[in-house]
């Protein structure tokens, strides 16, 4: 959460001035909608998946995803392999 407030007071107003030619505060309002909806979907899936598994083999799983991708992100070269996998892992 410190990591998107950090962008959401630094770096998207600039990027929605010089970038989008946009206004900041119309960037900053969009941005937190997005996460928000993000997060209200993610939030449904795991309650739905927590009927069928337990919470522990949710999170297991879903840190078997994110550390490799994570340690390949750090190590990847071409910056197509480095888009997909960051989709992939979600940042």
């Amino acid at each position: 959460m410190g990591g998107m407030v950090g962008l959401e007071k630094a770096e998207i107003p600039g990027l929605a001035r010089g970038v989008f030619g946009i206004d900041a505060n119309t960037a900053v309002l969009s941005f937190v909608a997005a996460f928000g909806i993000s997060k209200a979907i993610s939030n449904y899936s795991v309650a739905k998946l927590t009927k069928k598994y337990n919470r522990k083999t949710i999170l297991i799983t879903g840190w078997l995803f994110a550390v490799p991708g994570a340690a390949f992100i750090n190590v990847c070269t071409q910056l197509e392999l480095d888009f997909s996998c960051k989709h992939t892992v979600g940042y």
